[in-house]
């Protein structure tokens, strides 16, 4: 990140590209992406085989005497013998949209634009949960069985029979695009903050010392029986309410583990070990998310003596 944001589109828009280009690379043979009505994403057209992803389209032609080549070997098959239910490929590569190879990965068939390439294992496909925003990975219906079926307590999970999300995923994907086009334009106030900062500082800090400033006060969530104390940077602290028993250190200083646009992860490490498996100490991961005012959103603990701290900031946009 530039201090002066020049690197900045008119939308603000800082998105790296994945694996997968935005309309795919161009293999020859290659349909044009389907127009659905869903605004701007990718479907793969009907002429690439299932769970294949678009880019790819031309690694699955048969060839002069109608045989599909392994990709990843010379092994050649019979192209009636993709997506068969069989594993032939040493690969996994002929059977992209079954479960039937332990390594092979089902592309959904609709794709999100600026998002990182959207694919499940073959493990989850056709398994009575509807991974892929259009349910394409549920292809067989299968249902779950209701003494079965998860509860959705770590996220949301839909059961089959799937429905069409990919409206509701694009508009949450728009209004989150609002959210960081005006937090970047609240992003001037924490690049004054550290622009006396030496230049170690500011790696410490992140790109250009942007989140120095939440770095000079300290934050308070209560969540259950507890009050957790936030110093970004420098500790994280649980009490109980009220004042009641000891503070307990949850992590402190750390260092980056993740910083791309939008999502920037510090880990703080060395807290307190007390009743933690083997001894180990605590820790805490703080993740910054970009939102429009400064403040903690909210405090998990993963597992034992292992926290996550979701925390809100223009910083991050």
């Amino acid at each position: 990140m530039e201090e002066n944001g020049d690197d900045l589109d008119e939308t603000g828009d800082r998105y790296e590209d994945g694996d997968k280009s935005e309309t795919g690379d161009k293999h020859d043979g290659v349909d044009e992406l389907v127009a659905n009505g869903k605004g701007n994403v990718q479907e793969r057209p009907k002429s690439v085989p299932r769970g294949v992803h678009f880019s790819d389209a031309g690694s699955y032609k048969a060839d002069a005497r109608g045989l599909f080549k392994c990709l990843e070997s010379e092994l050649r098959i019979p192209m009636n013998q993709v997506n068969d239910d069989y594993c032939d490929c040493p690969d996994s590569s002929d059977e992209p949209g079954t479960s039937a190879c332990p390594h092979a990965r089902f592309f959904c068939t609709v794709q999100i634009p600026h998002r990182d390439v959207q694919f499940v294992y073959s493990s989850h496909v056709n398994d009575g949960i509807c991974d892929c925003c259009d349910g394409s990975d549920e292809w067989q219906d299968k249902r779950v069985p209701s003494n079965m079926k998860l509860d959705g307590k770590t996220g949301a999970v839909f059961h089959t029979p799937c429905i069409d999300r990919c409206g509701d995923v694009m508009k949450i994907l728009e209004d989150e695009q609002r959210i960081r086009r005006q937090g970047l334009l609240r992003q001037k106030r924490y690049l004054v903050a550290a622009r006396n900062l030496t230049l170690f500082q500011r790696q410490k800090y992140g790109p250009a010392g942007i989140f120095y400033l939440l770095s000079q006060q300290c934050y308070e969530h209560k969540a259950h029986e507890y009050v957790y104390t936030v110093c970004p940077f420098e500790s994280v602290r649980q009490q109980g309410t009220g004042g009641f028993g000891a503070k307990t250190m949850l992590g402190r200083h750390g260092e980056w583990t993740k910083q791309k646009s939008g999502d920037y992860v510090h880990s703080m490490r060395n807290g307190d070990a007390t009743l933690c498996p083997d001894g180990q100490p605590r820790q805490t991961q703080l993740r910054f998310l970009c939102g429009l005012e400064d403040g903690i959103i909210d405090v998990t603990e993963a597992s034992k003596c292992r926290y996550d701290v979701r925390f809100s900031s223009p910083a991050a946009c």
